[in-house]
C-alpha cells in the first residue's frame, strides 16, 4: 500500500512541476547555423510549442523540449544585446542575450584596496619676489 501512495505522490509532484512557468538558465549561439539554443526548465510544459521572441520578433523553432529550445535567429543580425522572451502556457521568462562581441555594460564591482603611499615630492623654495608699490590711502571715518 505504501508503494502505491509514494508513486501517486510522485506523479502529483511531477505533474505540478511539469506545468510551471519557463525558467531560462543559459543560451548558446551557433553563428555558423545562425541558431540559438536556450537551456532551462519547464520550457514546454504541454504539447503546444513555446513562443520565442528575440528583440520582439518571433523565431522559427527547430526543436523544443522541457529543457531545451533550438530556434533560428533573424538574418543579418548586428552585434549587440537583445531581449529574449520565452512564453509557454504557464508563463513568461526573459533574458538579455549578447549576439557577437557587444553586450550590455555590467554593474560596477567593489572598489579595490588602496595602493601604497608614494614618496614625498621635492620641496622647491625660490627667492622672495620684489617689494610691491605702496597702495593708495584709505578713506578716513570719524
Amino acid at each position: 500500500m505504501k508503494k502505491v501512495v509514494r508513486n501517486a505522490l510522485f506523479v502529483c509532484l511531477f505533474t505540478v512541476a511539469a506545468f510551471a512557468a519557463p525558467v531560462l538558465n543559459r543560451t548558446t549561439i551557433d553563428y555558423g547555423l545562425n541558431q540559438i539554443t536556450i537551456s532551462g526548465s519547464s520550457l514546454q510544459p504541454r504539447s503546444t510549442p513555446p513562443l520565442v521572441l528575440f528583440n520582439g520578433a518571433a523565431l522559427t523553432l527547430v526543436s523544443f523540449s522541457q529543457t531545451q529550445i533550438v530556434a533560428t535567429l533573424p538574418v543579418n543580425l548586428q552585434p549587440g544585446s537583445y531581449k529574449l522572451r520565452v512564453t509557454n502556457s504557464q508563463g513568461i521568462a526573459e533574458l538579455d542575450v549578447t549576439y557577437g562581441a557587444a553586450g550590455p555594460q555590467g554593474i560596477p564591482g567593489m572598489p579595490g584596496p588602496a595602493g601604497t603611499a608614494g614618496q614625498p615630492g621635492i620641496s622647491i623654495v625660490g627667492p622672495p619676489g620684489p617689494q610691491g608699490a605702496t597702495g593708495p590711502a584709505g578713506a578716513f571715518k570719524v
